[in-house]
């Protein structure tokens, strides 16, 4: 999923408001395949010539995807994800304060 500015919440508070929902998010290639230390000797070189690539890596997460993941594990992601967009001033102020304010559904989104 990439979590563009139309969201209006970063990418890292959306995985934390998934986290609180009991939603597990994976951040891939942070850093950048081309930060890796393997590549660092490289890094001078490419510093600011892959913009895509550096602006992908802020803004992408992985959901959750498994085999046996029933059509209501899917639900429940996509209305967790609906639910924290709703809630986003909520959500963001509660993260600033420590994060782990649960309502009712024991989650920051409520």
């Amino acid at each position: 999923m990439v979590v563009d500015d139309a969201f209006d919440l970063t990418r890292d508070e959306l995985t934390a408001a998934l986290a609180v929902e009991g939603i597990p998010t994976r951040n891939y290639y942070v850093p950048p395949v081309h930060e890796h230390e393997t590549y660092r000797p490289l890094y001078p070189r490419y510093r600011d010539a892959l913009p895509v690539t550096d602006d992908l890596c802020r803004r992408i997460t992985s959901l959750p995807c498994y085999s046996l993941m029933t059509d209501d594990d899917a639900t429940r992601i996509c209305d967790a994800i609906e639910r924290i967009h709703e809630h986003r001033g909520a959500v963001r102020r509660r993260l600033a304060e420590g994060g782990g304010v649960a309502g009712e559904r024991g989650g920051l989104g409520d």
